[in-house]
Order: structure tokens, then sequence, then C-alpha cells
């Protein structure tokens, strides 16, 4: 936490190459999770839903999904399920590397969900490596603390 954050570059469901860099100046929240996670699915569920509909027309902060799945297919078909993401969010894709992705290696992540917060200044703020950390007790919680971090400048 404080340091700068992996600029990773993947693709989103159109095979736009997206990186960390293009959402500089937002506050980002970033979802790791596979089709077949039973607790991403939960999480997605209980929390995340809720906060991204709450928090939809905030310009300063963005919600990007990450999917490990090693099929474009499946992925693809999870984003539009709307069971672990929404298609109103940033969808991206580690292009069938799964685990293996750099951005997944850069943060050690070997268990799903996991979640990341970014500050405006791209710099790691948050590293949720328990989906049961106090940010994600429900919605309300994520998003108060989604704004807070928006609200400095």
């Amino acid at each position: 936490e404080g340091r700068p954050a992996y600029n990773f570059q993947l693709t989103d469901t159109s095979g736009k190459l997206v990186q960390l860099g293009d959402l500089k100046g937002k506050v980002v929240f970033i979802d790791f999770w596979f089709t077949g996670c039973g607790a991403c699915a939960g999480v997605y569920e209980k929390v995340l839903k809720e906060a991204e509909a709450e928090l939809a027309n905030e310009q300063e902060i963005a919600f990007v999904s990450v999917c490990v799945d090693r099929g474009r297919a499946s992925w693809m078909k999870s984003v539009y399920k709307d069971e672990y993401t929404s298609p109103h969010v940033i969808n991206l894709y580690t292009n069938g590397e799964g685990t293996q992705n750099n951005l997944i290696r850069y943060y050690g992540i070997q268990a799903f969900p996991q979640f990341l917060i970014i500050d405006r200044e791209g710099k790691v703020f948050r590293f949720l490596r328990d989906f049961t950390a106090k940010e994600l007790t429900n919605a309300a919680s994520l998003v108060q603390v989604l704004k807070n971090l928006a609200a400095i400048k």
C-alpha cells in the first residue's frame, strides 16, 4: 500500500487494449475473479453489484473487473450473465494466460476473489486479499471508502 500500482495492459470485451494509466486521476476498484468461483459470485451479488449501481454516475470512480479464465468464450459468457461482473464496468481479460499473466503474478494473486483499490495518483490504497475485509462488509461500506478516497484532491 502506498506504492505505485502496476500499469497493466489487458483487452476489454471489444478487444481494445486498456491500461491502468488510461484511468489516471480516478479512484479505481479492481475485482479479480474467474468463472465458477462461488465466493466471486457471492461478493458480486452481495456487495459489488449494488456499489457499482450506486456509483455508476461518479466520473471520478472506475470499477474494473479482471477475469483469469483461460477461455475467452467462457469469460464473455460470464460478463453478460451478470453473475460475477456487469457489462457496465470495465471488463478485462488476461488473454488466456490466467494466473500466469504479469498483472496477477505481480500482485501474487493465487486465490480468488481479491480486490485492489488504487487512488487518484495511481498508488495502491488497499489490497484486499480477503473478501471478508471491512471495506467489503456491504455495499454501503465500499461506496463510502471509494467516495472518501475520490474526495481527496
